[in-house]
Formats: structure tokens, sequence, C-alpha cells
């Protein structure tokens, strides 16, 4: 059994394709969040969740992050 390459089973996003993608603006700077200044992908949560995949961990980090907003210390889901 051979494995299929990444790039038939995902498609990398057009910056990547183009060879557009800027390494400096893969992880978001948080005070360009906060202060409004960061590219529009890291602006708008919109953007921001249709490119980036939910890992297991950042998954149970937001509910965590959630819960405690809400008021709740203790336990996920």
């Amino acid at each position: 059994m051979s494995l299929k390459p990444w790039r038939e089973i995902a498609t990398p996003h057009k910056d990547v394709l183009a060879g557009t993608f800027k390494q400096s603006e893969f992880a978001a700077d948080i005070t360009q969040v906060v202060g409004g200044t960061a590219p529009a992908e890291y602006q708008d949560a919109e953007q921001f969740f249709a490119r980036t995949y939910i890992t297991e961990g950042m998954r149970l980090l937001l509910i965590s992050v959630a819960q405690r907003l809400a008021g709740h210390r203790h336990g996920l889901p």
C-alpha cells in the first residue's frame, strides 16, 4: 500500500500555490490583532477560521476559554 502525496489529499491555499505565502504572517501577532493592524485574515473571525484547521488541542483550549468566560471553572463537556 502506498500513500498518496499530501497535495492530492489536501489542496493548499492559493497563496501557497502561487508562492506568495508570507512566513512572517503564519502566526498572528496578538498586539496587531488587538490594535486592529493585523492582516484581515487575523482580524475577521470568519476568515480566520476558514483558513485554520482546528486541532484537538485547540478545540479543547477554545472550549475551556469559552467555559471560563461563561463563568464555569472546571471540566470539559
